[in-house]
């Protein structure tokens, strides 16, 4: 087609053009996809910490599920023992009462199948009784004693392990709050991230397609090709037609932009740029048809 002034354009100049606009959707489709793969490789990493950190919780849990069973089978064994020694004490008292009853109804047969002039006095039977009453009452107190002791000491070891379990308890917890925060701010942070990394992309595609129908614009002459003095020509492109570069203003602001600057080299901004359209809508020189970066 025509350029300004109806003059056709050369094989040189279309193929010029059609070389700039491929190298141009070749860079943007470059962006593209980097953008592509830096966005899924940052959804691989959340969800692959998430589930560590799911992992991690559960682990926690269970740990303070054991830590909950072991003590209250400590506790239970502690209150099977009490009983026992209970139940024991019982048992003993009781033989050492039926004991006593049957020595008691020996020496009553003992008596009776005695003389009279043989049988012992019966102050002094009485006496023994009370001896041996004193004895028994002694017997038990001592018995009985024992048996508080253990109860104090079951009770005192018993209140300790329940203070470890709720010391220990207490840790777990703030542990698992503390995990469950850190899990909390990385998913805000991921989110954050990948809601900037959208947006970048949204940027580079709109960029794309604007800059894909500026050259398509230039090719079909909308735009017309002004003579510098020097001899060379140059297209004339409004600042409403030049679409913004999205890489310019972010500096070390955007990861995903930062590694294609690395990567690319700005893909190529500042090389075409000296010979396509200015960002303020005026004209820039170049040789045979103009290009935009």
């Amino acid at each position: 087609r025509g350029g300004a002034g109806g003059r056709p354009r050369t094989a040189k100049e279309l193929a010029a053009m059609r070389e700039a606009e491929s190298r141009m959707a070749k860079a943007l489709k470059d962006k593209l996809n980097a953008r592509k793969e830096e966005l899924e490789a940052i959804k691989a990493r959340s969800k692959r910490e998430t589930a560590e950190l799911r992992s991690l919780l559960i682990s926690q849990r269970k740990q303070l599920e054991d830590a909950k069973m072991s003590e209250h089978d400590r506790a239970m064994k502690l209150k099977g023992a009490l009983a026992d020694a209970e139940h024991a004490f019982g048992s003993e008292m009781g033989t050492l009462v039926e004991h006593n009853a049957r020595l008691l109804s020996q020496q009553n047969q003992m008596l009776r199948s005695i003389p009279e002039s043989l049988r012992v006095n019966a102050a002094v039977l009485a006496r023994a009784a009370d001896i041996e009453r004193v004895v028994r009452k002694e017997e038990e107190k001592k018995r009985r004693e024992e048996l508080r002791a253990l109860r104090r000491s079951c009770d005192r070891e018993i209140a300790s392990e329940t203070a470890k379990f709720n010391a220990f308890r207490a840790a777990k917890d703030e542990e698992v709050e503390g995990v469950i925060a850190d899990a909390t701010a990385f998913k805000k942070r991921t989110k954050k991230e990948i809601t900037a990394l959208s947006a970048e992309l949204t940027a580079v595609f709109e960029y794309s397609a604007k800059m894909t129908t500026l050259v398509h614009d230039m090719l079909d002459g909308r735009h017309p090709v002004r003579q510098a003095a020097s001899g060379l020509r140059a297209f004339t492109v409004p600042r409403s037609a030049a679409p913004r570069d999205p890489l310019s203003g972010h500096g070390d602001t955007s990861q995903l932009l930062g590694t294609l600057v690395a990567k690319h080299g700005r893909l190529g901004v500042h090389t075409t740029r000296a010979r396509g359209v200015g960002a303020g809508g005026g004209d820039t020189s170049a040789g045979g048809g103009g290009t935009t970066g």
